[in-house]
């Protein structure tokens, strides 16, 4: 299943996130916005470690967070919980539509 949601974050940026799953984990993440994360190319770093990652909010961030860590990386404008949170949005709107 393939699920998608935009979500504006305190001090106006929007993180955007399509998210391929299984209901149990995540499969594949793409995210997106008007934020930055410097160095850029770390972005898809981040994407590719939620592959494999139980859908549970608080295990989406922590891994972002720490994949950071590892990456050295700065996220501006947004933090790993507000991903985490749209990934979760997206995946329950698509769990209502379907039920």
């Amino acid at each position: 299943m393939i699920s998608k949601s935009a979500l504006k974050v305190p001090g106006g940026k929007l993180v955007k996130v399509e998210v391929e799953h299984d209901w149990k984990q995540v499969e594949r993440a793409k995210i997106t916005g008007d934020f930055f994360v410097h160095p850029e190319d770390s972005l898809q770093e981040l994407e590719a470690s939620l592959a494999g990652c139980k859908l549970d909010e608080t295990e989406i961030a922590g891994r972002l967070e720490r994949r950071a860590g590892q990456l050295r990386c700065q996220l501006i404008g947004f933090t790993a919980q507000d991903v985490a949170q749209a990934i979760m949005q997206a995946v329950n709107a698509s769990a209502s539509q379907t039920g």
